[in-house]
């Protein structure tokens, strides 16, 4: 999902910023067209040949990135909320219950929620699939935990 934003000082720069999924990091965009990261910083190429440095500051939740520009973090979307945050995160105490495998459910799950909640879909899909997504992750992990002790009688 695109969220367009300004910076201050240069109204007239079509940038957006592109959130990430699994696969794919935070982009920003200027004219529709990713830009390039050099190292930790973006550089935005101006009309008269200079450039100006951003760089992508990422909150708790880590999918509310914030673009830092003079010294100052422009909010390009507006957080989730602090309680769907801790919901979404919930299922990474299989972490400390199931070692890898509670990791790995907790995980898709966490990453899951927290993609969801901040998709394209309409908003009561969000909030329906991202109350449903933590307790499924929880149960991909007692399902398998069952599995494995079963095939290994």
């Amino acid at each position: 999902m695109d969220y367009p934003f300004q910076l201050p000082g240069h109204p007239n720069l079509n940038l957006s910023l592109r959130t990430g999924g699994f696969f794919s990091g935070v982009q920003i965009l200027k004219d529709g067209v990713p830009l390039k990261r050099a190292k930790a910083s973006i550089p935005v190429p101006l009309a008269d040949g200079s450039t100006l440095e951003l760089k992508i500051k990422t909150g708790f939740d880590m999918f509310t990135p914030k673009v830092h520009f003079a010294g100052q973090d422009i909010e390009v979307m507006p957080p989730l909320p602090a309680l769907w945050v801790v919901w979404a995160y919930l299922p990474l105490v299989l972490i400390f219950v199931g070692g890898l495998l509670g990791g790995l459910c907790g995980g898709l799950a966490a990453g899951g929620t927290i993609s969801v909640l901040r998709s394209e879909l309409p908003p009561w899909a969000r909030i329906t699939i991202g109350l449903f997504l933590p307790p499924l992750g929880i149960l991909a992990y007692c399902v398998a935990v069952f599995v494995l002790l079963q095939a290994r009688q």
